[in-house]
């Protein structure tokens, strides 16, 4: 459960003191992060190294600048956490510090939006924000300006009040030592556990019972926001249930005792033959590639393909468009604002609410409007449970189309282990050309996980050019029965349709999970070699490691719906992964991988090619034998006598690594091993490379030449290009990551030339290689071991 500690990092930010005197102080914030930072350590399983504190920090450039580099960096958990003054700049939500001026706040604080932008461009696998402010609901309503956001799989944001309201702190005087309501009782709630709640704690569970002991106190709602899966995530272990087992010691197996990896096992030989590789979908070409390139207007999602076809002029059905700003459509939408069927709680100021709760709620009223509303949002009423009437598969996807007293509804299930978006409406009713008979509406399931389990995207045929969101208990409602839900990794067609062939289908199978990564490729390659192979143990490992996290992430979805209190209405499991087989190769030493990988690298046939295509997809190619490629653009002296060197050669695995199958020539480089591809222009350059991730020589360093390559020449004259391992390779010449990967690359090679796993998160940097690092050297700069050796021995170090 605990986050791995080497690709994990949280981010806690306080601001108690501030130098406006129009933002009064908080000194309730500094508890809050001391508190915050317990709680993850001892209840969340973070190590303290992997939590950065920033107390009242200054700069927004700095804080937004460290948010960016951390974010980029993190590929498991990235955790942010503020607690301090939230504004509104314009109409966003802008972040204070120490130093932001309540004149122009959007200046010298960070608005949200920088933040959102630093979510979407990170590969971690979970993103939590929490955020402790007045307004930090609007962080939220920005996340919702494309329906679905497509660029925050992954995240979870939870906020101490709406977009209107503000957080609640303590009176000044009873501050000290204390934290603020929000953090406070979220704290509380992690710390003492809940009775007879799960164990672990996911983010889900965590927010139904803040939301219920907040309210009893009559302190603001919080509210939050989900993307895919990121609700189920384990965030802390609970308290009450661990005090109630005893504990158990386990013994670690010594290294020297582990056997050796088994003939290929039955369980992962199914899952090969089981996955699904990617394939284009049975649709048109806009929707199998995602309906292109997105971007936000001002009137909501729309998409480069073609224009929306939607209720309110790019809007969807349940947006947050407040109905007095709504357009006659001819539906009388637009009267809803001041009708005498909505209640009071229902209307905001001016007499205004938010589309779906005033549609739901004068459906439930009002006879007409009942239907005149969405399908899926009109109320349930006495019917007989509904029956299946066909199923089909198109493309990737499964549908099962279900005869209601409502109509004929269609659910759709994805079935290739990706977010599926269709936003076209037209789209929908493709998919439903797989079907006997016209439904009365389509019903997609989506990847995002809502308060009340998955939520579907539907559109009705009464109205086919305008899509709507729905709930499961919506669904569950008009079939008036429990709806089968396949974790998304277990859906294979032909078990989908087996089920609903079954004359009692509420049963539950157990079969293997899928992936559309090609891993019977991995295991081919597998077969064909030795025993004790490096390359074997190489793939085997990586196809286990694939098949465990989907078995994972099955395993936390199911949870969802097992534990979920009646959170799930109207939802019954379809299916579950098998438990045998679980973690067959876990502990296989990296340099074994390294030196399988190796192997295959070099390698020129298909197999190889693809496995490494599949491991660069999986996890950007970790334990491979080399780092990111970097183009090589200048003509400079040692661009030029790197390149005299390269020599020309057969295509081999690594090739499909850095540039793809069709390559006419190929070079390579004799003193790595690696390949070279000609990138256009006058030959050799701009030429594109993968650089050792160690540099093989046990020659000591003798210069660093800075250029747009940093250049490494070695005492016995050999040059090569700096190892970069990860996306920020070193640079020079400004304040930022580049030159402090620099800094702590010269410092490593200092001392061992062929040091490997270049920490670019090091704490502890020496201050004179990263001055040098910062400087406006001009390009083609030769800096010698001797003024490398003096700068880091004539100055101390400072920790990042």
């Amino acid at each position: 459960m605990n986050p791995d500690a080497a690709r994990s990092a949280a981010i806690l930010i306080a601001v108690a003191q501030y130098d406006d005197p129009a933002y009064p102080k908080i000194p309730a914030a500094a508890s809050s992060l001391q508190a915050m930072k317990a709680m993850l350590v001892e209840a969340g399983g973070w190590t303290p190294e992997s939590i950065k504190q920033l107390p009242s920090p200054s700069d927004s450039r700095k804080v937004i600048t460290l948010i960016e580099d951390v974010a980029k960096q993190v590929t498991d958990t990235l955790l942010l956490y503020y607690v301090g003054h939230g504004v509104i700049s314009g109409d966003q939500l802008c972040l204070t510090l120490a130093d932001t001026q309540s004149i122009n706040p959007g200046a010298y604080g960070i608005e949200y939006p920088r933040i959102r932008a630093a979510l979407r461009d990170s590969p971690a696998r979970v993103k939590i924000v929490i955020l402790d402010c007045c307004f930090s609901g609007r962080a939220i309503e920005a996340l919702a300006g494309s329906d679905p956001p497509p660029d925050i799989h992954g995240t979870f944001v939870l906020t101490a009040s709406d977009g209107d309201h503000g957080a609640h702190v303590p009176p000044p005087h009873r501050q000290s030592g204390v934290c603020t309501s929000f953090t406070g009782e979220l704290i509380n709630l992690v710390q003492t556990g809940i009775e007879g709640g799960p164990d672990p704690l996911t983010l889900d569970v965590i927010y139904r019972h803040l939301y219920t002991r907040l309210v009893n106190r009559g302190l603001p709602k919080p509210h939050f926001s989900n993307g895919g899966t990121a609700a189920g995530y384990p965030f802390a272990r609970n308290r009450s249930a661990v005090r109630a087992v005893t504990p158990k010691t386990t013994e670690t197996e010594p290294a020297s005792r582990r056997r050796r990896p088994a003939p290929t096992p039955r369980w992962l030989r199914e899952f090969a033959e089981a996955a699904q590789p990617h394939t284009p979908r049975d649709l048109p070409l806009e929707a199998a590639a995602g309906l292109g390139s997105q971007h936000d207007t001002d009137q909501g999602l729309e998409y480069s393909h073609r224009p929306q076809r939607t209720l309110l002029e790019g809007k969807a059905w349940g947006g947050l468009t407040e109905l007095g700003e709504l357009l006659d459509t001819g539906t009388g939408y637009s009267q809803l604002s001041f009708h005498p069927a909505l209640p009071e709680p229902l209307l905001g100021t001016g007499g205004r609410t938010t589309l779906e709760p005033a549609i739901r709620h004068l459906a439930a009223h009002d006879l007409y409007l009942a239907e005149e509303a969405p399908l899926l949002w009109r109320p349930a009423g006495q019917a007989e449970p509904a029956t299946i009437v066909a199923t089909a598969v198109r493309g990737s996807f499964f549908l099962c189309l279900w005869r209601a007293r409502a109509g004929l509804i269609a659910v759709v299930y994805p079935c290739d282990c990706e977010d599926i978006y269709t936003q076209d409406p037209a789209d929908y009713w493709q998919l439903a050309q797989g079907l006997p008979e016209r439904p009365d509406t389509i019903a997609c399931l989506n990847t995002d996980f809502g308060l009340w389990g998955p939520e579907f995207t539907a559109v009705d045929a009464r109205h086919p050019g305008r899509y709507y969101r729905a709930t499961w208990p919506d669904l569950a409602g008009a079939l008036g029965r429990d709806v089968p839900w396949w974790p998304d990794t277990l859906r294979r067609p032909e078990r989908m349709t087996s089920w609903c062939a079954a004359p009692e289908p509420f049963t539950t199978h157990y079969y293997e999970v899928t992936t559309n990564l090609d891993v019977m490729a991995l295991i081919e390659l597998a077969e064909a070699e030795p025993e004790d192979s490096a390359a074997r143990v190489a793939v085997l490992h990586l196809t286990s490691d694939i098949r465990d996290r989907a078995m994972t992430d099955c395993r936390i979805q199911t949870s969802s719906l097992e534990d979920a209190a009646g959170r799930w209405t109207g939802a019954v499991l379809a299916a579950r992964p098998r438990k045998r087989g679980f973690k067959q190769f876990a502990g296989v030493p990296a340099e074994r991988l390294r030196e399988g990988w190796q192997v295959i690298a070099r390698r020129p046939d298909h197999l190889a090619w693809t496995s490494l295509r599949v491991a660069k997809a999986w996890n950007g190619g970790a334990n491979m034998p080399f780092g990111r490629p970097v183009t090589v653009r200048s003509t400079s002296p040692a661009a030029k006598e790197w390149a005299a060197r390269l020599v020309q050669s057969d295509p081999t695995a690594a090739v499909a690594f850095l540039h793809g199958y069709d390559i006419a020539t190929v070079l390579t480089d004799p003193r790595t091993g690696l390949p070279a591809v000609h990138g256009g222009g006058e030959p050799p350059f701009p030429c594109h490379t993968l650089p050792p991730d160690r540099l093989p020589t046990t020659s000591p360093l003798a210069e660093v030449i800075l250029d747009e390559v940093i250049w490494i020449r070695t005492a016995d004259g050999t040059l090569y290009p700096a190892p970069r391992r990860h996306d920020y390779g070193p640079a020079f010449g400004y304040d930022g990551t580049g030159p402090r990967v620099l800094a702590v690359l010269i410092d490593r090679l200092l001392d061992d030339i062929g040091a490997d796993g270049i920490d670019i998160m090091a704490d502890s940097i020496s201050i004179g290689l990263h001055e040098g690092a910062t400087g406006r050297w001009a390009a083609g700069a030769v800096l010698t071991r001797g003024q490398l050796l003096l700068a880091r021995q004539s100055t101390g170090r400072f920790r990042r």
